[in-house]
Formats: structure tokens, C-alpha cells, sequence
């Protein structure tokens, strides 16, 4: 079987991983692949991404590409684009199967199914199902007894969560790296699948609900699993950072210690990780930073303690505080996620956390609008409350509505305008001396910034990338670099 995934923008470990399994069991893989310039998830501008869409060309390729099963991986944020390629590539090659995976379909799937661009849904780890399914089609069978996938006249439970995560290939890099060769600079892998926490905004909370009685929701690889891949890594394509992908890389001191020891001596490049607030032990971050840890990314959301609680979030403003000063002493470079949208929450919370970030100055601070996503227990909690509009939500579902960094699920004309003044001041502030940063604060002045997506997140994105030396900047800025150069080639 020829299996054709389609993707853009950013590298996909689930792809990655999943043609690996599938090239293991014999299947030919490949990529049809959209830089989706100024249509990210960080970068919405519809003039620019008009004038640069190149989707007509990728359906060509998809089409000349000839093959027995296009894959879709699909976010909620991206999947009108997705539906639309699919549409078109349809009209050019109509019996072609189409199977769809990703967040959006495990957690909308009746939804999704209701599409005449999909053919089959697969709900959660695909590694095995998709292989199954590629073999069925091989042999003349249907996927009908496949579990984990679903279609129109039947709906499959998914298998047992994948334990040995040590038994899955290693991600198929060269994948992506033909298309966009700028992801070679920094290494990205994970080392375990799902969280430790309970946050009811993040897809997690939605796959816990259909892994209810599968546990544990958290599995990890073994560290030499870890390092042997960053090593083939290493030969192979010489990166020169390494970004971890686990939601939550700490709070195993042992396992850490183990992985510093080996890192430093087989690997030796900088990297960057994520944690939370609970799980930022002095001792576990010295090991981290003596290993080359260059920045740590942090979820902090709010300072407003009842709308934390609401959605999950039980620790303490003193433990925040205490979290990010172990950041700080630790010598690490951090940035901290916030959310703006919280039910409860207020612009007094939002100037109390700037005020902490000003104190504490992190490196970057990424503001987030609060999104509904689909079976999160956040989107439950609005419907419940009448804060969730049917019509939005059928926008959501549809994939109409912006990201959660173009306002989420924000749609009042004053919560949007006091979110686009709060933008621009989480944007700036790391860059900003502390006395202007207090000036701007006194007085609520920095609501009389401007509140331009240029000022607010290129310019801001920029200065942040170029002088705070930001793996994940640079290959954002990469990818502009590299596909702006290559227009009309």
C-alpha cells in the first residue's frame, strides 16, 4: 500500500511515527506537506496567506503521487483547510480511501464521519489500527473488524493504550526533513505519552475521557531508548538543539539523574523541556541545567485561584511563585504560558501575574485565549454554565473559529479588546526594562499600546527569537526564511 499523509506546518511525532510502523510492515510512505504561511496556529493574516497559498499545487502532487490511501491528521484549528484539500484532491482522484486521525477526529468522530471527505475515522494511537487497516486493504478486506476505527455503519472501541513505548520504531525524521530541511536543527522526540495532571482546557483532559479505564494514562520510555534515538539522531542529521515534546518532562528525579548522566556524555547538545509548577524540584532543575537544559517551558494560566481550580489546576499562587524563582535560581531560561478567557477570571488577575512576571522575568511569556476544544471538560463546563453558544460550538467543530492564539473561543467585542491590550504587554514585557514594564502596569497605561498583530506577535516573536537565542523561534523563523526564498520555484 502507498499511504499519502497530508500536514502543515510544523513537524508531527504521530506522523513520524506512524510511518515508521508502517515502512516496518512493508507499506511505501509519503508526505504532501503546506508551510501554511500566516495560517499557523501562532499567525493568522489573510492577505498574506491568500497571496502565498500554494494548495492547488499540493493537490496536484497529492494526485500525481498516486496513492491507495490518503491519512489526514487533523487539529480542530486546521481542519476546514484539511477538509477542503480533501475535497479537491477528490474531485481529481474520487476513489481514493481517505482515513482521518488526530485530536479532532477522536474527540468529535460522529462529527468528522458527517463529512463526505471521510471515508474512516481512527480514535486514538493509530500505530496499530493504521498498519491493520493498510494490510486489510491489501488482502480485500474492509475495516470493519479493525479496533480503534470507525466508519459509516460501524464504530469500533479502541484497543488497550500502547504500553511498551520502547517497541515502537524510532520516528521517521527524513519524512519531514525532505520537505522542510530547517527542522534539522533541533532535534525533536518525546519521551512518554499523556500528562500527570488533570488540566480540563488540554486535549489530555478529553483523551483521559475515552481511556477512562485504561491505566496508567502515563507512560514512559526507558532513558536508553531515549538516548539511542538522539544518537542515531545525532549521526544522521548533526542537529544542533533538541527539543522534548513531553507535557511534563520532570518530577522523577531518579529517571532524570539517569538521563543527565547519559545525555551529557552521548549527546552534549542544549535542550529545552516543559513542566508545571508542582514538579520544578532545585535539585532535579541543577541536574537539568548542568546537562545542558537551556530553557523550560511552564504553564502557569492564571494567578486567580478559583478559576485555576475550575479547570483542574490545584496548586497554589505561593507554589507558582516558588516555581518560577526555582527557575530562576536554577540559572534556566523559562517562559511561561497564560491563559486569558478563564471563566472568572478578570484583567486584575492578568496585571497580578505581569507584575509577578515582572519580577521574575522569564524569558518569553506565551498568552493563550481560552479555546473550547471538542470533549475537553472546559467546553462541558461552558455548556453547562449557557457560556458555550451552539452556533460557536458548531464553528468549532467545524474548524471556523481562530486558534487559541487568535482569541479562541473569545467572542465578545469587549473581552476581545481587552484581550488584544493584555496581548501586547505578555508580548513585550521579557524585553522591556522593569521600571517601563511598572510604568505601563500604573495607570493601566499599556492599554494605549497598539494592539497590531505585527506589533503584538511579529515584531515581539522576533526580538525574543533573535536575541533570546530560542530553539523553537529559530525554527519558526526558519521556516519563513526558507519557504518566503523558495516562492514560485
Amino acid at each position: 500500500m502507498h499511504v499519502v499523509f497530508v500536514y502543515g506546518a510544523y513537524e508531527n511525532l504521530g506522523i513520524e511515527t506512524l510511518s515508521a510502523c508502517l515502512k516496518r510492515a512493508g507499506h511505501r510512505v509519503s508526505l504532501v506537506y503546506s508551510p501554511l504561511l500566516f495560517r499557523d496556529a501562532t499567525l493568522d493574516l489573510p492577505g498574506p496567506a491568500s497571496w502565498l497559498n500554494r494548495d492547488d499545487a499540493l493537490v496536484e502532487r497529492a494526485v500525481r503521487l498516486e496513492p491507495d490511501l490518503l491519512a489526514v491528521s487533523s487539529v480542530t484549528d486546521w481542519f476546514q483547510w484539511q477538509i477542503d484539500f480533501v475535497r479537491a484532491f477528490r474531485r481529481r482522484r474520487p476513489g481514493t480511501p481517505v482515513i482521518w486521525g488526530g485530536i479532532h477526529p477522536t474527540t468529535a468522530p460522529e462529527r468528522v464521519l458527517a463529512h463526505p471527505e471521510v471515508d474512516w475515522v481512527c480514535v486514538g494511537e493509530g500505530e496499530e489500527a493504521l498498519v491493520e487497516l493498510c494490510d486489510a486493504l491489501d488482502a480485500g478486506r474492509g475495516p470493519e473488524g479493525i479496533a480503534n476505527l470507525r466508519g459509516r455503519g460501524f464504530a469500533n472501541a479502541p484497543r488497550p493504550l500502547i504500553r511498551d513505548l520502547d517497541a515502537l520504531p524510532f520516528p521517521d525524521k527524513d519524512l519531514f526533513y525532505a520537505h522542510a530541511p530547517y527542522l534539522k536543527s533541533a532535534y525533536t522526540i518525546m519521551g512518554s505519552r499523556g500528562c500527570p495532571f488533570r488540566c480540563t482546557f488540554c486535549n489530555n483532559d478529553a483523551l483521559r475521557r475515552i481511556y477512562a479505564d485504561d491505566r496508567p494514562f502515563v507512560r514512559r520510555r526507558s532513558v536508553a531508548s531515549m538516548l539511542d534515538e538522539l544518537e542515531q539522531g545525532l549521526r544522521r542529521h548533526d542537529f544542533r538543539a533538541v527539543l522534548f515534546e513531553d507535557d511534563v518532562f520532570t518530577g522523577d528525579i531518579a529517571r532524570t539523574r539517569a538521563f543527565c548522566e547519559g545525555y551529557k556524555r552521548r549527546i552534549g547538545r542544549p535542550f529545552v523541556i516543559e513542566t508545571h509548577p508542582l514538579t520544578t524540584d532545585p535539585e532535579e532543575l541543577a541536574l537539568l541545567r548542568d546537562a545542558g537544559c537551556v530553557q523550560v517551558e511552564i504553564g502557569v494560566q492564571t494567578l486567580n485561584p478559583e478559576a485555576r481550580r475550575r479547570v483542574g489546576r490545584h496548586e497554589s499562587n505561593a507554589q507558582i511563585e516558588a516555581a518560577l524563582r526555582a527557575l530562576s535560581q536554577a540559572g534556566i531560561p523559562f517562559f511561561c504560558d497564560h491563559i486569558v478567557g478563564l471563566a472568572g477570571d478578570d484583567v486584575g488577575f492578568h496585571e497580578q501575574a505581569l507584575r509577578l512576571y515582572n519580577e521574575v522575568r522569564p524569558s518569553r511569556l506565551n498568552c493563550f485565549f481560552l479555546s473550547y476544544y471538542p470533549g475537553t471538560g472546559v467546553a462541558e463546563d461552558a455548556r453547562n454554565r449557557g457560556a458555550l453558544d451552539p452556533d460557536l460550538e458548531a464553528r468549532i467543530l467545524a474548524g471556523r473559529t481562530g486558534s487559541n492564539e487568535q482569541f479562541g473561543s473569545l467572542t465578545d467585542a469587549d473581552e476581545r479588546a481587552q484581550a488584544d491590550s493584555l496581548r501586547f504587554i505578555f508580548a513585550w514585557l521579557p524585553l522591556l526594562p522593569r521600571p517601563m514594564v511598572a510604568w505601563l502596569l500604573d495607570g493601566r497605561r499599556y492599554r494605549r499600546l497598539p494592539r497590531s498583530v505585527l506589533a503584538s506577535k511579529i515584531l515581539a516573536g522576533l526580538f525574543a527569537t533573535v536575541f533570546g537565542r530560542e530553539p523553537r523561534g529559530d525554527t519558526i523563523l526558519a521556516r519563513y526564511v526558507h519557504h518566503l526564498l523558495r516562492l514560485g520555484r
